[in-house]
């Protein structure tokens, strides 16, 4: 399981983020708080992640901090609703 991640930012979007970690690029689901806090394209950053599994995909969710990553961990397990849910929550 991935819990954090570190590099250089390649591409931001307001939900999505692609950063290279020693030549792999990680695509990861962002809220609007950790896109507003990420450095621009070709810096580098480090992101707390929540790694969600399913049946079909491997989902990497990226945060700017850790009470951030623990409120969409929250809300996916109490709540019950899922993760893009969550982050449309953040």
């Amino acid at each position: 399981m991935i819990g954090r991640l570190s590099g250089i930012v390649l591409e931001k979007r307001p939900d999505r983020a692609l950063v290279d970690a020693s030549g792999v690029g990680y695509e990861l689901h962002v809220p609007l708080g950790t896109f507003a806090a990420l450095p621009p394209v070709g810096e580098r950053a480090s992101l707390h992640v929540h790694t969600h599994v399913r049946e079909d995909a491997i989902l990497l969710f990226g945060f700017a901090t850790p009470e951030e990553k623990a409120l969409f961990e929250r809300l996916i397990t109490d709540a019950g609703i899922g993760p893009k849910l969550a982050l449309a929550v953040l």
